[in-house]
């Protein structure tokens, strides 16, 4: 009976030991670094463009170019990284944004001034709904489908 006892406390014990592990950590959703071409953009905030903001799109992108060489390169079209350096940020999404790949007509990973110029007609080319603006979907339309072999 004794034995019993002892056996089933071990059992009590081992149970306990084995349930109480370390407490995980906060998972910390980490978003990625908000695009600066969309910052510009967006006068409103409201995530979508409108009709008014993407005629406004030259004047815009001009507020980007920190050197005032008429162009965007690689480095202002950046997000900038945090001040704190502790901090490492998220990682930048692979390839060019929608709204980057609709306004970088050469794809050389710059604005030239043409391309600035020519904003407001390179917008309208993401408007697949053609009804003047951009909403956040046809600024962000997410991955592509997975494509099977049928």
């Amino acid at each position: 009976m004794k034995t019993n006892r002892l056996h089933l406390l071990f059992v009590m014990a081992a149970t306990v030991t084995a349930s109480a592990q370390e407490p995980k950590p906060p998972v910390v959703r980490r978003l990625p670094p908000t695009q600066p071409l969309l910052v510009a953009l967006d006068a409103n905030r409201d995530g979508s463009l409108s009709p008014s903001e993407i005629a406004d799109s030259s004047e815009a992108l001009g507020d980007l170019d920190r050197n005032g060489d008429g162009m965007l390169t690689r480095k202002e079209l950046l997000p900038r990284l945090p001040k704190d350096k502790s901090k490492q940020p998220p990682p930048l999404p692979k390839g060019p944004s929608p709204l980057m790949a609709a306004l970088d007509l050469d794809d050389d990973g710059t604005l030239s001034a043409g391309e600035i110029e020519d904003a407001p007609l390179s917008l309208v080319s993401l408007d697949k709904n053609e009804d003047g603006t951009l909403s956040r979907k046809e600024l962000h339309p997410g991955k592509p489908p997975i494509k099977t072999d049928t």
